[in-house]
């Protein structure tokens, strides 16, 4: 799909550590990640301008309003509906959609 290097977590350490000690350019997050939620980290990650995409296999309805604005697949998803998920994070990030 055209992105270079894909890393993954499967605990909230090791996406604690890969914010931690690399520049992340478009994160895809499940919502629940083992016991504990990703909603901190792609908080920060959105403030130091890292596209965010959460994932999850409850509907968003039913997660509340925790996830605020941030686009949402719920699973499971196709590959078509990944592809254009990512694709709108890369237009996102060249400024072509976030020209404000």
């Amino acid at each position: 799909m055209g992105f270079g290097e894909i890393r993954f977590a499967s605990d909230l350490c090791q996406a604690e550590a890969l914010v931690r000690d690399m520049s992340i350019d478009v994160a895809f997050l499940d919502v629940h990640l083992g016991m504990s939620t990703t909603l901190d980290i792609a908080m920060a990650l959105a403030k130091s301008g890292t596209h965010v995409v959460f994932t999850s296999g409850y509907d968003r309805d039913e997660l509340g309003d925790r996830l605020g604005d941030f686009p949402f697949l719920k699973k499971p998803f196709s590959t078509g509906e990944l592809s254009i998920a990512l694709e709108d994070a890369r237009v996102d990030q060249h400024g072509s959609l976030a020209a404000e």
